[in-house]
């Protein structure tokens, strides 16, 4: 696999990892009413556990190709 490829999976989980602490942090402030800080954290492990299904998804089985 080319260098250039391999940068792609982990832009698309970094954008992942972003999206969702966003999204979560948002639904915690407005659904719960919780504070930002504790949205924000509590956000962090649903965020981790995107980025890795999307890097995972992403960059695939490496069958040598």
């Amino acid at each position: 696999m080319s260098p250039s490829l391999r940068t792609q999976p982990l832009r698309a989980a970094a954008a992942a990892f972003v999206a969702g602490a966003l999204a979560v942090t948002l639904f915690g402030v407005t659904v719960a009413g919780d504070p930002v800080e504790r949205a924000a954290l509590g956000s962090l492990g649903y965020a981790v556990g995107a980025a890795i299904g999307v890097y995972i998804a992403y960059a695939g089985p490496d069958i040598g190709l």
